[in-house]
């Protein structure tokens, strides 16, 4: 028997293990936001717990909970406010790992700006994207005094840090790991005003959410992005080439700046969650109207 021969039936003879494939539905593009899944990935962490793990970006960034209900996917990226909302409306769907571990919102001003406090926004153009971010900058502004109508509200599609930039408004709100970076590449630095110092309950930012009864592969995906969450925590810089060489369209001057904003808001184990944090924040949602009644942590999540 020839020596090809033999090896050929050898590795016929091996168990042959097909990768179970496992969707996760993102909240937007592909970003830095999403390292810990790309580096888990490109580190074949998720192939050696035996997932073909798969990124599918939202044509409609509210879909997440619908299609994680109907298990079109096995998890998704969602805020946990809309997480408690479309509990509360009976949708079957669970908190099972965080991403972002704090707020991200922040009213932006460029540094020599004469706003120095917050009561200084009091007649000035304040930008900002959407609607979702109404009850912060409204919680914002009213723990200094200040109601909508002592402000004008300028809505940007797009351009948050050209429209600072140019002074078509004041202040924005932003993503505290986003516009700053971008505003640093046109030479501005910015002073930031987060909106869990004026507030604002500290609470999670971005969560994993997933149905229920969940896929049985969970707990394999947790594990291998923890792994890679655990990764980037101890080699930042190794982190971000890895994530380069992933997403080769990413800009590098803008990016790594987001990166180095990015990487410490990861939670040191993704299935953790503060409980006390959590209750405070469904009674201050409560509080304000968006959920009508208080929602537990058992309804809230797995774990």
């Amino acid at each position: 028997m020839s020596k090809l021969l033999v090896i050929t039936l050898l590795l016929l003879s091996l168990p042959c293990f097909a990768l179970q494939k496992f969707t996760v539905l993102l909240d937007w593009q592909l970003s830095p936001v999403h390292a810990p899944m790309v580096i888990a990935k490109h580190l074949h962490y998720y192939a050696d717990a035996g997932l073909d793990c798969q990124f599918i970006t939202p044509s409609n960034p509210s879909d997440q909970p619908k299609m994680v209900a109907s298990k079109k996917v096995d998890v998704a990226l969602y805020s946990p406010d809309k997480t408690l909302k479309a509990i509360e409306g009976g949708l079957p769907i669970r908190h099972c790992g965080t991403l972002i571990k704090s707020p991200l919102a922040s009213i932006a001003v460029l540094d020599h700006s004469p706003i120095e406090k917050i009561e200084d926004l009091k007649g000035k153009i304040i930008g900002r994207t959407g609607s979702q971010k109404s009850l912060t900058l409204a919680t914002m502004l009213k723990s200094h005094g200040i109601d909508f109508k002592d402000v004008k509200l300028l809505q940007l599609q797009y351009g948050l840090a050209p429209a600072l930039a140019t002074k078509s408004v004041d202040a924005v709100m932003i993503f505290r790991n986003v516009e700053p970076s971008q505003l640093k590449q046109m030479g501005l630095q910015t002073r930031l005003f987060h909106c869990e110092d004026h507030g604002m309950p500290n609470h999670e930012a971005l969560i994993f959410i997933c149905h229920k009864d969940p896929s049985p592969h969970l707990k394999r995906f947790i594990d291998a992005t923890n792994k890679a969450v655990t990764f980037i925590h101890k080699n930042p810089e190794q982190s971000w080439g890895h994530f380069k060489s992933y997403n080769r369209s990413t800009s590098k001057l803008i990016h790594e700046d987001i990166w180095k904003s990015t990487f410490n808001l990861f939670p040191t184990n993704i299935k953790t969650y503060d409980t006390h944090k959590l209750i405070n924040y469904i009674h201050f949602l409560k509080e304000n109207m968006i959920l009508k009644r208080l929602i537990s942590p058992s309804e809230y999540t797995i774990y």
